[in-house]
């Protein structure tokens, strides 16, 4: 389907300068309203990042009595729905499901970084089998993202991460070839990403992977102009949008501080210093 009239109706989004003036809701509803059936489905993979967050944050909370405060918009599912979802079991996209059937039972054992991880393999096997070109080659080139970051994390700190998420060869790629020049042949975004790691902060680094995917998205190919592909690129835009938009300065110093407290907690990494 061609998504003209829409696409051009959209505001221009960027993560440099001041943020523009957008309803993140409205807008985001807007562009739901608009889409074709089977769009309309695909469009939840786009949102469901923030869900499996939000999830993570209840799970810690259910199982460790600690309350993460912030809880991600936009979202497919309510804070309530999700834990009636816990409970019951039921409710939720199958990636969930079988999260939970295979993990349940360690909950209480995992950090939280553990427990985004595991969520996020499942998360990926199912994307992988949807029927879009551009959402596909995306969460490829994000699990690819934060393959680098995990695998930075495990050669730092020896961190413990799913033998899944970060393969033998990647790590030993880190480990062999130190220079830059020939990692960067390998993967383009390394010294960004490296360097955001390096700082330790937990904003600079999520709001620079964000850059990162941003520029995988503008770099992509779209077969068509206006087309699905393209309109889901922005969405994914939008969503990164809403979450830097609440770090505004309106929103004050201790919106901030819970932010960073979420961050270095769901890092899994003990020794990171906070702000």
């Amino acid at each position: 389907m061609n998504y003209y009239y829409l696409i051009a109706y959209l505001p221009k989004l960027s993560l440099e300068g001041p943020l523009p003036t957008v309803d993140v809701a409205d807008t985001m509803h807007f562009v739901q309203r608009n889409l074709d059936t089977n769009d309309q489905l695909l469009i939840k993979y786009l949102i469901y990042p923030n869900d499996n967050q939000n999830l993570t944050s209840l799970i810690f909370e259910k199982y460790h009595n600690c309350s993460l405060p912030v809880f991600r918009t936009p979202s497919i599912y309510t804070r309530d729905e999700l834990r009636h979802s816990l409970k019951k079991e039921d409710g939720l996209p199958g990636y969930i499901l079988d999260f939970i059937s295979k993990y349940k039972e360690k909950f209480r054992q995992l950090s939280p970084g553990m427990i985004s991880e595991y969520l996020w393999m499942e998360f990926y096997r199912e994307v992988s089998t949807l029927d879009n070109s551009f959402i596909i080659e995306y969460y490829r080139f994000d699990k690819l993202l934060r393959q680098m970051a995990a695998a930075h994390s495990f050669n730092d700190f020896e961190e413990s991460v799913p033998t899944e998420f970060v393969n033998d060869q990647m790590i030993k790629d880190l480990e062999l070839n130190k220079s830059l020049e020939f990692l960067t042949k390998i993967y383009p975004f390394i010294e960004k990403l490296w360097d955001s790691l390096d700082s330790r902060n937990p904003l600079i680094i999520e709001s620079n992977m964000d850059v990162i995917r941003w520029e995988f998205i503008d770099n992509y190919e779209m077969a068509t102009s206006f087309s699905n592909c393209q309109l889901f690129g922005w969405v994914i835009k939008l969503i990164h949008y809403s979450r830097w938009i609440s770090m505004s300065k309106e929103k004050g110093k201790s919106h901030f501080e819970k932010l960073c407290d979420e961050a270095i907690l769901n890092s899994g990494i003990s020794e990171i210093e906070k702000l």
